[in-house]
């Protein structure tokens, strides 16, 4: 496929995931904003932030990176230290976490949910599903 789509307004894409039946979704942290891309109609077809260059923006703060299970889409926020759980269905989003210190990716493994922060690898106790 031929890479034609305008988006991002110039920020640096960190994180790709694969949703299917033909959506990326693409995570902008300089940007504060998280897209969701058509592959079948080739353009943005949501997004959450306004591609700001600004430091201090809400809700997304430098999302550092995505993850995607089922219908939902984790969004951690290394800036606010916020993780939020989008519903890719109906595009609801929840704060489902705030951290002490930066949170730099969430992944859901058949062994446990673990999160990366600024001091280490850390096992979520709750289920956040």
């Amino acid at each position: 496929m031929n890479w034609n789509i305008e988006v991002g307004e110039g920020h640096p894409i960190y994180d790709i995931k694969y949703q299917e039946p033909d959506y990326l979704w693409l995570a902008f942290p300089t940007g504060q904003t998280v897209a969701q891309v058509s592959l079948t109609d080739k353009q943005e077809v949501f997004k959450i932030g306004e591609y700001s260059w600004d430091d201090n923006c809400e809700p997304l703060s430098y999302p550092e990176s995505i993850f995607i299970k089922d219908n939902n889409l984790f969004i951690p926020n290394m800036g606010n230290n916020k993780l939020f759980k989008v519903d890719t269905q109906t595009k609801k989003m929840d704060l489902i976490m705030t951290f002490q210190e930066r949170i730099w990716q969430y992944e859901e493994t058949p062994i446990g949910t673990f999160i990366v922060t600024d001091t280490g690898i850390y096992e979520l106790e709750n289920d956040t599903n």
